[in-house]
């Protein structure tokens, strides 16, 4: 039993080097945090709590022998639980975003367009989007023009009210109501 714990914590310990060395690249990459969105918070609790609930039954059951060596897993777990990123959180920095796992610079994004209180973007072919406070936008729409202008999404917010007007209710026949039938003129004309 004392093999497998070892084999785990050790795989555990892997993977949370991995999961700071990524975040530490991502936060070097990215620069100061503009915005987040963090989604998923719930779920990372809730996989700590679970952690904790078998730390403490591992802690008052498992024999003397076992217990340095699966406390060291689990605390590995819980280490891993905090600080990996979650799927859900979108986050707007200096110099690129970040979606779940992922995160990009400026330039290498498929495309981009500020919309409402938003910065949508293309990652690997899916539309994100972070909440940005309007008093960023300017800033960012110079710095997102300057360095990747001819990638802004061709769907703009001022093409909305033209999109509307092509729909709107009074372009369109009313169900129901028929047309005033059409009548000829002493002219030849039709009225």
């Amino acid at each position: 039993m004392l093999l497998p714990l070892q084999f785990a914590s050790f795989l555990l310990a892997g993977s949370l080097l991995f999961v700071v060395a990524h975040r530490w690249r991502g936060q070097r990459a990215l620069g100061a945090v503009i915005a987040r969105k963090a989604a998923g918070v719930g779920q990372r609790w809730l996989g700590a709590g679970a952690v904790l609930v078998v730390m403490a039954i591992v802690s008052l059951q498992a024999p003397p022998e076992l217990e340095p060596t699966a406390l060291t897993a689990l605390t590995l777990a819980l280490l891993l639980q905090v600080v990996r990123p979650s799927f859900g959180t979108r986050l707007c920095a200096e110099h690129g975003v970040q979606s779940g796992w992922f995160w990009q610079r400026y330039e290498q994004l498929e495309e981009w367009r500020l919309s409402g209180e938003h910065l949508r973007f293309k990652v690997r072919g899916e539309w994100q989007a972070v909440e940005l406070p309007p008093v960023e936008h300017a800033r960012l729409r110079e710095k997102l023009s300057r360095l990747i202008g001819d990638r802004e999404s061709r769907f703009t917010d001022r093409q909305q009210p033209q999109l509307l007007a092509t729909r709107s209710p009074l372009a369109m026949p009313v169900q129901g109501v028929a047309a005033a039938p059409k009548t000829e003129v002493a002219d030849g004309g039709i009225d």
